[in-house]
């Protein structure tokens, strides 16, 4: 008998009524405890490139939470989930790879984060062709949001619960997006497409500003960059103590405001990130910075993204034939389109100044490249963190709220929101706040959220004042920023208007 025979034989014998000597590990123990190898253990790494709109750099976003009921990570989670958001990630990274937009990967993400959390709450498998046609069918939910859509209606005037719709438009983008993610997830979303009615929304553009309005926000976002950043410029320059307010002059139409701008960074305690860092937008540099990007947007007509990714270094041109002509060529890579897009500044003055945009281009450059470096490749736009570094975002609708209050930047239209303001100040004098605010249901629809409650007679003192500088503010152009007590009012005229004297300070 060979030894393989033999050693078969004498365990067959132990194991049909032989006795063996236990293990000194099982004298105390019954049953054999298991214990696992961490070191074995692979960890489940789900991320894709990912950039928000305020954000200038893109980010790794882990996108796990979708492997969870709702795309939330605190509920069960299903593993069946796993090969699909793999499949994702690796085609998210492979789009970046070739030079593709990471705000295109951020719009699919999104459009299949939508999608994963309404096929939950209606109970039926997302990865999967029902799913799809749930969803963006004939009898889809897509189609129900598109007859709940009424442009019409302002939020405000719109009931607590009142679905917001989508227009068609929108619904074209998302079923777009999602077919993208679904494809890159490793299904046929293409196939499925045909067995539905496709959406045929027209682009509807935002309107641009009038002639006069364009002059307006021109002109006194002009001034106060050209008076910010020649003097953020010298003291940077001369290695000077920076005062703690810089005065600007801005023509409010009929009359000169002096307005002073504080030139610190330090933020307040709260809104503080991780890292212990956080943007004042209303600081000197940062108020130069997000006056430049509208400017910027005025020289070039770029689009928003194209505008953020302008890098140095600037070069200026000189015509050969006309030498008093310069040129400043700008560039900037288009992700989206794979190649670069280009704008022309020249020096020919776009205002009584003579200011233009080679000297803008010029003034920015040297403002960007002292406060932050300058080094090729590195963003003209940004701003700066309670720490005086460059921060990762360019929040412009942080920036744009400071630009509006200090240039009196107002709609020609906003007397249409008077009701509105004096819903809010009638509730703020009953001591009570009103909510206003969009919400996402369990459906993934959105709704109007519009709550009254009672609130501290602080924070009512302080609302009414708010809702009443809104109020006034309808029935004048002029910045009503100091004005005091009393007001006069005049008789009526012809057609029944009256007029107010504002006294200011």
């Amino acid at each position: 008998m060979s030894s393989y025979g033999l050693h078969r034989a004498k365990t067959t014998k132990l194991i049909r009524g032989g006795s063996m000597a236990k293990s000194p590990l099982a004298k105390n123990s019954k049953t054999v405890k298991h214990v696992r190898n961490s070191k074995n253990v692979v960890p489940l790494h789900l991320t894709i490139p990912y950039m928000q709109l305020i954000n200038i750099k893109a980010t790794e976003f882990d996108i796990s939470h979708l492997l969870h009921l709702a795309a939330n990570s605190n509920n069960v989670k299903i593993d069946s989930r796993i090969p699909f958001l793999r499949n994702f990630c690796k085609k998210a990274y492979q789009y970046v790879d070739n030079g593709r937009s990471t705000q295109t990967i951020t719009a699919t993400y999104d459009a299949l984060r939508a999608f994963i959390v309404f096929c939950d709450a209606v109970g039926v498998d997302p990865f999967s062709e029902a799913g799809y046609l749930k969803y963006a069918g004939n009898d889809g939910e897509l189609r129900h949001r598109i007859k709940m859509y009424r442009p019409s209606k302002r939020l405000w005037e719109m009931d607590h619960g009142d679905e917001l719709g989508i227009n068609e438009t929108s619904a074209v983008n998302m079923t777009s997006s999602l077919r993208t993610a679904l494809l890159w997830s490793g299904l046929p979303a293409d196939t499925w497409a045909t067995h539905h009615r496709g959406f045929s929304g027209e682009m509807t553009p935002y309107k641009g500003y009038s002639d006069a309005e364009e002059e307006v926000l021109v002109a006194r976002l002009s001034k106060l960059f050209f008076i910010l950043a020649p003097q953020l410029i010298a003291e940077k320059k001369e290695n000077l103590v920076m005062p703690d307010e810089l005065p600007v002059v801005i023509d409010l139409g009929g009359h000169l405001e002096i307005i002073s701008i504080k030139t610190s960074l330090k933020t307040q305690n709260h809104g503080l990130s991780k890292t212990g860092s956080s943007v004042k937008h209303s600081a000197a540099f940062n108020m130069a910075m997000g006056a430049a990007y509208h400017l910027m947007c005025f020289f070039t007509s770029l689009n928003d993204s194209d505008v953020k990714s302008i890098a140095h270094p600037i070069t200026i041109h000189t015509d050969e034939r006309d030498k008093s002509l310069q040129v400043a060529k700008v560039s900037s890579f288009k992700s989206r389109a794979n190649k670069e897009v280009d704008a022309i500044l020249t020096n020919q003055s776009f205002d009584v100044d003579k200011r233009d945009g080679v000297k803008f281009i010029k003034t920015l450059e040297t403002l960007s490249a002292l406060y932050g470096g300058g080094e090729k490749g590195a963003e003209l736009l940004f701003t700066l963190n309670n720490q005086g570094e460059e921060s990762n975002s360019l929040n412009l609708n942080e920036l744009n709220k400071h630009l509006m209050v200090e240039l009196n930047l107002l709609s020609p239209t906003r007397a249409s929101c008077q009701p509105w303001f004096k819903e809010l100040f009638y509730s703020y004098r009953n001591q009570h706040v009103i909510e206003l605010k969009k919400e996402m249901n369990t459906l993934g629809r959105t709704v109007v959220s519009k709550v009254t409650r009672p609130c501290s007679k602080t924070n009512a003192t302080l609302g009414a004042t708010t809702a009443a500088y809104c109020i006034l503010s309808c029935y004048t152009d002029l910045a009503i920023k100091g004005i005091l007590l009393p007001l006069s009012y005049s008789d009526k005229d012809a057609d029944g208007n009256i007029c107010n004297g504002l006294m200011k300070l």
